[in-house]
């Protein structure tokens, strides 16, 4: 059986940006890809956690990232030593020019707003159109 892809998001706290790519990541884990995708506790990588990197070295990665910083990414490249497919919330907005961020109510991080769950959607719509393409290359 293959390998399920790991898809790490950003801690992002205290951010609602932080919040929409960890609820990306949650739905598709949980609703829409959950044979094909899990997740990892960034903080697990941070620590340098055995069994997650691990994971990782021998698992293809995504990346999701809120800020430009990309804490996700860095720390794959950095523990796992390869690089991730990376998705950040800036990426999002370049692809759907027709979004603002200004104009959407992205909600809080304990209450993610009508935009907000937009967005999480829109992100989680990315992630699997990337995973149905990783596993059309592997066919």
């Amino acid at each position: 059986m293959k390998k399920p892809v790991v898809i790490i998001p950003c801690s992002g706290i205290g951010k609602a940006y932080g919040t929409i790519c960890r609820e990306a990541v949650y739905e598709v884990v949980e609703r829409r890809r959950p044979d094909k995708a899990r997740t990892l506790c960034l903080g697990l990588l941070t620590k340098g956690d055995e069994e997650a990197i691990d994971l990782l070295k021998e698992s293809p990665c995504i990346s999701v990232d809120g800020c430009a910083k990309k804490c996700s990414y860095k720390n794959i490249e950095r523990m796992a030593e390869k690089t991730s497919i990376p998705f950040t919330i800036m990426d999002l907005f370049r692809k759907h020019r027709d979004l603002n961020p200004n104009d959407l109510d992205l909600g809080t991080v304990l209450h993610l707003g009508e935009g907000g769950k937009y967005l999480v959607h829109l992100l989680a719509d990315e992630i699997c159109h990337v995973m149905d393409r990783m596993g059309d290359k592997d066919e």
